[in-house]
């Protein structure tokens, strides 16, 4: 049977989640994007309407395009971008679409502060449920999001998108299988301007500033790699910072660097550098190739398949839907890792280490 899909949030991120699942489709899925909802989109009538023939898509829509990870140089270009969406059925509120029951599976792609309900009103509406990180800023809100979601017996997955990520879902299952020996040293960086599409990421209140909506990705990826710190030492401010994860018995140094700079012009930087006890692993968006091993005395390449993270943490999403997998991402890990984020922040305004 056809697993019919919707996306909540038709911004970025909307649009991006929009594309996944038609390139599931298109990868031999058996699923439909059946429905759209955005409050803010002015072409949307008060019901349920057929989108108007005006060709939007990723790459044209005005929103800013998805990263994409094969890109060789590194730009942020549209994904899928072959997608325009016309045919869907669109709603003006989401408590439309999670009447629609040709939907099985919904993206929650609005901002923040309005994950949490809206998620538990789809889990509540017989909805499977992928909800965008950060899942929310307040441990108590997640905490409350992982009961519904145990209660209810649905996929509530949230999107940790680096656990899909190519490069850095290969890192993690060669720190797992020791290839290279155990971990030395690990170092990330995240940095980038200040997304100029919506103003809800200067209001730190909502966003959480960089800390909670980009920093996030390197302090779960941490977390999914080496467990839970002993401690964290964080230095900066929630716009850019470093934190310094203490482990008892694991690597000796980890780091992740996550900011946004100043000047809008600057490139978006994400990159690591893994010392292993026989290689050191480096990948770089911007470089072709992303990833090289340096080992042995040579440098080699690693070749990943074309899929995004995003194309693939909606397939996983499907499969779980199906029964096929196993979960990669829980809203119990959003909690840990917001729980990790609290800490760094505490760090960061006593100026001090902070104990988990």
């Amino acid at each position: 049977m056809t697993t019919g899909t919707g996306v909540i949030g038709f911004g970025f991120m909307g649009r991006t989640h929009a594309a996944a699942f038609e390139s599931a489709r298109r990868a031999g899925y058996d699923c439909e994007l059946r429905g759209i909802a955005d409050a803010h989109d002015p072409s949307l009538a008060p019901d349920s309407a057929t989108m108007p023939s005006r060709g939007i898509s990723p790459a044209n829509s005005g929103s800013p395009p998805a990263i994409n990870p094969t890109a060789s140089n590194g730009n942020l270009i549209p994904a899928a971008s072959g997608s325009d969406f016309e045919s869907v059925r669109r709603y003006a509120d989401a408590a439309a679409l999670l009447a629609d029951p040709t939907i099985d599976i919904v993206s929650i792609c609005t901002p923040t502060d309005t994950h949490v309900d809206l998620a538990i009103k789809a889990l509540a509406a017989g909805k499977h449920v992928i909800v965008e990180k950060p899942v929310a800023l307040d441990l108590a809100s997640i905490e409350r999001l992982a009961d519904a979601a145990e209660q209810s017996g649905k996929v509530c997955l949230p999107a940790m998108c680096m656990r899909w990520w190519p490069g850095w879902s290969w890192l993690r299952d060669h720190i797992f299988s020791r290839t290279f020996g155990s971990v030395k040293a690990a170092r990330f960086e995240r940095l980038g301007p200040v997304p100029g599409w919506s103003s809800f990421y200067r209001n730190a209140s909502r966003s959480g500033s960089a800390l909670f909506d980009l920093h996030v990705h390197d302090a779960d990826f941490v977390r999914w790699c080496f467990g839970e710190p002993a401690a964290v030492t964080s230095v900066g401010e929630r716009t850019h910072l470093s934190t310094f994860y203490h482990y008892g018995n694991g690597p000796a140094h980890v780091v992740a660097e996550g900011g946004w700079l100043a000047e809008a012009g600057v490139p978006f930087t994400m990159r690591y550098r893994v010392e292993f006890e026989r290689a050191v692993v480096e990948f770089d968006l911007a470089a072709d190739p992303t990833i090289r091993v340096a080992q042995g005395g040579s440098l080699s390449p690693v070749e990943f398949p074309p899929e995004t993270a995003y194309e693939l943490q909606v397939r996983h999403a499907l499969d779980l839907v199906l029964g096929r997998k196993r979960p990669l991402a829980t809203v119990r890990d959003a909690l840990k890792t917001t729980t990790l984020l609290h800490a760094e922040l505490k760090s960061l305004g006593s100026r001090s280490r902070v104990t988990l």
